[in-house]
């Protein structure tokens, strides 16, 4: 049976011989009902869903690591602070030179 399937990683979508669930495509891959189609157009707008999914959980995991550097770079910069009061008043002890 000719099927599409969607290949995420090349952003294309494919025609492959293969069996519906529980069959495998001549690729060796499992066919899922998500992942091989009857029509090309239906699996270009099954990859157009993932890849718009895609972006959007990117843009959160970009979102998190900025919060996250920013909370770095404030921790670094109290640790400046501390680092650089302790040698002020170390010098004054003449432990330091």
């Amino acid at each position: 049976m000719r099927l599409f399937k969607y290949v995420m990683k090349e952003s294309t979508v494919k025609e492959v011989d293969g069996e519906e669930w529980p069959g495998v495509d001549g690729d060796g891959e499992k066919c899922y009902k998500n992942t091989h189609f009857r029509t090309e157009r239906k699996a270009w707008l099954a990859l157009l869903s993932n890849a718009e999914a895609f972006v959007c959980n990117s843009g959160s995991e970009v979102h998190y690591a900025e919060k996250e550097l920013a909370k770095a770079k404030d921790k670094a910069a109290d640790a400046a602070k501390i680092y650089s009061l302790a040698k002020d008043n170390a010098h004054i002890y003449g432990d330091i030179k």
